[in-house]
């Protein structure tokens, strides 16, 4: 409870709300379950022309109302949220939609943290950032290595291309939101 609490933005209502409408979840760190309750995952519709993604509807609307809260209260308090709200608003996408977008970054370090049972520091990431200054590069070792041969994945005649031999098509639909 108090690793929560220590998160930006969570407060007492919106901690009772995640501990009593997600409880399981929580225990078992289960961040794409929690995603898909609070509806900040995203839904994808897919028929043979057309990808559309669209805000999910079939959630627990009081889970979806306290993480909305709760990104809200985040993107005033937090650096690295308002950081992230202010990316994603100067790209195009709608205050529901960037709003969604911190909620989920902000359930992923929930999960992270209560698996590694630590409460939430703010300096963490610069201070990882820091960390890796400190520590050689491993890059000059990984461009002496000769590459055997190309995995199926990394094929230049699969990669980016649809079946048929043109590019596939993504639908340039609205978020709603």
């Amino acid at each position: 409870m108090t690793i929560l609490r220590s998160l930006p933005g969570v407060g007492r209502i919106v901690l009772a709300t995640l501990l009593g409408e997600a409880a399981e979840p929580l225990r078992k760190r289960d961040y794409h379950a929690l995603r898909s309750l609070s509806g900040v995952a995203p839904v994808t519709r897919r028929s043979g022309k057309r990808c559309i993604v669209l805000m999910r509807q079939a959630c627990q609307l009081r889970l979806r109302a306290a993480v909305y809260h709760w990104a809200r209260v985040a993107i005033q308090h937090d650096v690295r949220s308002r950081a992230r709200y202010a990316e994603l608003r100067k790209r195009g996408h709608s205050h529901g939609r960037a709003l969604r977008s911190v909620a989920d970054r902000l359930l992923a370090v929930a999960c992270a943290m209560l698996r590694t049972q630590t409460p939430f520091h703010p300096q963490h990431a610069a201070v990882a950032a820091a960390a890796l200054t400190l520590v050689p590069s491993l890059g000059s070792i990984a461009t002496t290595i000769p590459p055997s041969r190309p995995a199926p994945w990394q094929s230049a005649a699969r990669s980016g291309s649809h079946p048929e031999g043109g590019e596939a098509k993504r639908s340039t639909a609205p978020w709603r939101g």
